[in-house]
């Protein structure tokens, strides 16, 4: 599907504790998908969505976790539950409203985090949750905001990477994925990694683990070619993005064959977003493929690309999607 700019655009590359508060009151389930969809970015560098001047929000640990007396359990489906202590009764989402948990930082330190509303996304079958962060000024929220409205995110399970931008199944962890960034965007267009999709190949049929999909997805929207953490892309740049299980369909544009993506980067590299992504880099994106990872680059000696290739449920369905193509994208050049 062609995933052109929309509207208001905006990714915190950068969200710096102690700016101005916004206020976090409910929202009905309508206005949070529009408030959401207008900031929604296309395409662009940030994973999770939250950087605190550099210091990156690895997860939320589950343990010592307790809201007036409910103990949380974790994430199942993309929604969080507990139980109350006095009772055995499981609570979830919007009943968890208020809720105080602690986040931890990628050099060790602790953050205060509040759940202050959850609504239900009827678009793309989510829970959205407002999270605020704790600041020198007050509280603030987590992924930042758009139109003066706070932008939600989605919790899932474990945490990711931010070197590598590899996923870390981390029982113990969630994830607050923000919804205008690479993890939360990637769910809201369909790849919700506690789910599978069934696919066939006449009598043939596997349910394929999605979780594959989003991991591949999230190398895609940043571009990380070489699958190395290494973004090679700007904030607000269309792509057209398409995959064999019916997610999302290709569409008709002028844009050019980009890639192929599996869990671990790109394959096929037809050619690079941009001539140069990065304005203080030293050298080119392509340079960087080339250098660091050329043998990805399509070429005539490239026998995993074209025909040959494993996207398509006809050749890919017997194969593991730790090593499959799993999506397609096309993109124009720019310089």
């Amino acid at each position: 599907m062609l995933k052109q700019k929309i509207i208001c655009i905006f990714a915190p590359l950068a969200l710096t504790v102690g700016c101005d508060g916004v206020s976090t009151e409910e929202l009905s389930a309508q206005d949070t998908e529009e408030y959401w969809k207008s900031a929604l970015v296309d395409n662009g560098v940030n994973l999770n969505g939250v950087n605190l001047n550099g210091v990156n929000l690895n997860g939320v640990n589950l343990n010592g976790v307790n809201l007036n007396g409910v103990n949380l359990n974790g994430t199942h489906n993309g929604s969080l539950s507990g139980t109350k202590e006095n009772s055995g009764v499981t609570v979830s989402d919007s009943q968890l409203s208020g809720a105080m948990l602690t986040g931890q930082l990628s050099n060790n330190t602790a953050l205060n985090l509040r759940i202050d509303s959850v609504t239900w996304s009827d678009t793309d079958h989510v829970y959205l949750y407002n999270v605020s962060l704790r600041g020198d000024l007050g509280w603030v929220p987590l992924c930042g905001t758009a139109s003066g409205k706070p932008i939600p995110a989605i919790p899932t399970s474990g945490q990711w990477d931010a070197a590598s931008g590899a996923h870390i199944d981390d029982p113990n962890t969630f994830t607050f994925a923000c919804v205008n960034a690479a993890v939360g965007k990637c769910i809201t267009w369909g790849y919700q990694p506690w789910a599978t999709k069934q696919e066939c190949k006449g009598k043939t049929c596997r349910n394929q683990p999605l979780d594959a999909w989003l991991q591949a997805c999230t190398r895609m929207v940043r571009a990380d070619y070489c699958g190395d953490g290494v973004a090679h892309t700007r904030n607000g740049t269309p792509i057209n993005v398409w995959d064999s299980l019916g997610i999302q369909v290709r569409e008709g544009s002028a844009m050019r064959f980009e890639a192929e993506w599996g869990q671990d980067g790109a394959h096929c590299i037809q050619k690079t977003r941009w001539v140069m992504s990065q304005p203080t880099s030293l050298i080119t994106d392509s340079a960087y493929v080339q250098r660091y990872c050329g043998s990805r680059m399509r070429n005539g000696n490239n026998d995993s690309c074209g025909s040959s290739s494993d996207f398509s449920t006809e050749k890919g369905i017997d194969i593991s999607v730790a090593t499959r193509h799993l999506l397609r994208n096309e993109s124009s050049t720019n310089l």
